[in-house]
């Protein structure tokens, strides 16, 4: 079964996959967060504020923010 978890450390390698494939058919947020998430101006961190991530098997196959 597939649930959201909260991520708190959002590594390249895990994002790569899902950033190639929203790349390749034309969506840029992923690509943002990636970059914004490495230079520290977006964490997430925020009072009420989350990243979550579905995982499949280890695999994330799905992230988003609130």
């Amino acid at each position: 079964m597939i649930e959201p978890q909260q991520i708190h450390d959002l590594s390249p390698n895990e994002l790569s996959p899902l950033l190639t494939a929203s790349t390749a058919e034309g969506f840029r947020f992923l690509s943002r967060l990636a970059a914004e998430w490495d230079a520290g101006t977006v964490r997430f961190d925020g009072a009420g504020e989350r990243l979550l991530g579905s995982y499949d098997g280890g695999q994330l196959v799905a992230v988003g923010g609130c």
